[in-house]
């Protein structure tokens, strides 16, 4: 029986593939493409000596493939200079309707064939799929996992990133991997022709869009003092000329709701920036807000706030009703209110 509750990692199916017990079959769970790529490239070096390699390697979608399909694909050799196959199936929720034939697939498929089949996490769990197959989760890191893989990709683009700064890139950049990686590579390009690709906090607000005076974090401040002429103004900085996504504003003014909210009833004053991560995960210059706008929390209604917050999460993601003008309305009740 698998585990219902945990998942290994990527860097768990890393660390198998590279001691050599390759599987027939890898169950994962993808939001993007980033790491079910970097699987694919680690498969075929081991299976085929490169990573370049594409003789019988393919790529195909579960909602475009049937069992049938993916069975002759299987059993089936389109290269007699290679003996072995790889092939990733992206997006296989509609396998999970005849899980029992999928599960005799995999047990009788091509001893030569290696599968990646990839599954939508929402949908693993509601199904309880992860009740009976083990699935490597490629779509989450822990917090330590995660900055460690971005210091990592800023490292092999050549640039070096202090833990500050690395903060502020984590809370302005959505943790979508392929997302944080073509950021990762503007923020190199930007610094080419430096002698030190030395990344500061002035680099990361000037790629992702933000003047200093208009920042996600700025806009909550106002918020915060109720100073509803000033967020407006910064609102509207931040979705007209800087088309700043809603849903990930809205997530940004969440988390920041959240970081004081947990900080509450506490003496802060005592606390060292390390016990801020450690007792709240709060971190980088959430900390310097926090810290900043503890003051505020007397006055706010939590309740109230976190109710306007998922209504509009909700319309934001379901009705057909503009969402910049969604946001004002929020904003405007949320700092008259």
């Amino acid at each position: 029986m698998a585990n219902k509750d945990t998942y290994p990692s990527y860097f768990d199916f890393v660390k198998k593939v590279n001691s050599g017990k390759l599987e027939p079959v890898y169950f994962v769970l993808a939001d993007d493409s980033y790491f079910l790529n970097k699987a694919s490239n680690l498969l075929r070096e081991k299976l085929t000596g490169s990573k370049l390699n594409n003789e019988n390697f393919f790529v195909r979608y579960g909602d475009e493939t049937s069992l049938n399909e993916l069975s002759n694909l299987s059993n089936n050799f389109s290269s007699l200079f290679v003996q072995k196959k790889l092939i990733v199936i992206k997006k296989c929720e509609k396998y999970g309707r005849k899980l029992d034939e999928l599960l005799e697939f995999t047990k009788t498929a091509d001893s030569d064939t290696t599968m990646i089949l990839a599954f939508d996490k929402e949908y693993v769990t509601e199904k309880k799929l992860n009740q009976v197959i083990q699935f490597y989760d490629f779509s989450y890191l822990s917090d330590k996992e995660y900055y460690d893989w971005l210091k990592t990709e800023f490292n092999n683009q050549g640039c070096n990133i202090d833990d500050e700064t690395l903060d502020m890139f984590s809370d302005y950049v959505p943790r979508y991997f392929d997302l944080a990686v073509n950021e990762i590579q503007k923020v190199a390009d930007y610094l080419f022709d430096s002698k030190e690709k030395t990344v500061t906090k002035e680099v990361i607000l000037k790629l992702s869009g933000y003047e200093s005076e208009y920042t996600p974090i700025e806009l909550m401040a106002c918020i915060v003092k109720k100073d509803s002429k000033n967020a407006l103004k910064v609102l509207d900085y931040l979705l007209n000329k800087e088309s700043l996504n809603e849903v990930f504003l809205l997530t940004v003014i969440t988390n920041l709701y959240l970081d004081l909210m947990a900080v509450k009833n506490v003496k802060i004053e005592s606390l060292q920036n390390r016990d801020f991560y450690s007792n709240f995960r709060i971190w980088g210059d959430r900390i310097n807000f926090v810290k900043k706008y503890h003051g505020y929390t007397k006055g706010l209604n939590f309740k109230y706030i976190f109710e306007k917050l998922l209504e509009t999460d909700q319309k934001l993601k379901t009705s057909m009703l503009d969402p910049k003008v969604l946001f004002f309305s929020l904003i405007e009740e949320i700092t008259t209110n």
